[in-house]
Formats: structure tokens, sequence, C-alpha cells
């Protein structure tokens, strides 16, 4: 897939976690069509989490480019170096979204559990696409 085309749908994934789920979607933001649609977040945090939801995505995105055809899941625990930058990554992204001073830098706004759950969880399509499209290389390969 061309940069372009991946730039798109990552706009696009974002575009939809910020209005179309119920989790994240900001107060009085109109659905699809013209019915109001009344949600319980508003657009700060709807930005938090999809800031939140690239950065998740770029560090499953690390566990899939370690090889073009093997799965990411295979010999997951093989790279510690990877693992701590990861952990780190992760660790920054919840002083970030946390800490009163970085939110103001940053212009985020805590998120509750259950919005993390949700980012983490849109964030792995990028692993789980991956794994399909690996999958297929290889059946067609063999």
């Amino acid at each position: 897939m061309p940069a372009r085309n991946k730039i798109r749908a990552a706009a696009t994934l974002i575009r939809l976690a910020a209005t179309e789920s119920p989790v994240l979607r900001p107060r009085n933001c109109r659905g699809r069509g013209s019915i109001l649609i009344e949600g319980n977040r508003d657009l700060d945090a709807a930005r938090t989490a999809g800031f939140t939801v690239l950065v998740f995505a770029q560090l499953f995105n690390c566990f899939n480019a370690r090889s073009e055809r093997t799965s990411a899941l295979r010999h997951l625990f093989a790279d510690l170096w990877l693992w701590g930058a990861v952990a780190l990554s992760v660790l920054l992204q919840v002083a970030v979204v946390n800490v009163g001073l970085l939110n103001v830098a940053f212009g985020t706004v805590p998120l509750e559990l259950e919005q993390w759950l949700v980012c983490a969880a849109m964030a792995s399509v990028v692993l789980w696409s991956a794994e399909l499209r690996k999958l297929v290389l290889r059946a067609i390969g063999r």
C-alpha cells in the first residue's frame, strides 16, 4: 500500500474514532444523516483518543516491521530492547495524557480506562490486518 493511501486510511480511522464511536463521540455531535446523537465526551477527549490511537498503532506496527512474511507473534519476546522501547513509549503516552503540565503542552485531557481500551483495540487493527496480509502471502508463496 502506498504511503499516501496509508495516511488516508489513518486519517479516516481517526475521524471515525473521534465522531462515530459511542465511547469517544463528542457531546452534541451529529451522526450520519441529520439525526442528533448525544455523546458523553467532549472534543478534547476525542482528539486525545485519536492521538493515542496513532501512537499505539505505531507501537503495534513496530512488531509488524520485523518481517515482511513471518508473523509478528512468532518469537514475540526475542527482542527485549524492542519491548523496553514499547514499554517506555506507553509510559510516556500515559504521562502525556494524564500529567497536568504535559496536558497543557500537548493539548490533551485525561482518558478513562474504557477509552484507553477502545484506543488500544482500534490501534491493534494495524497488527491484525498485517497478520492477515502475511498469512495470505505465506499461503500464496507455498
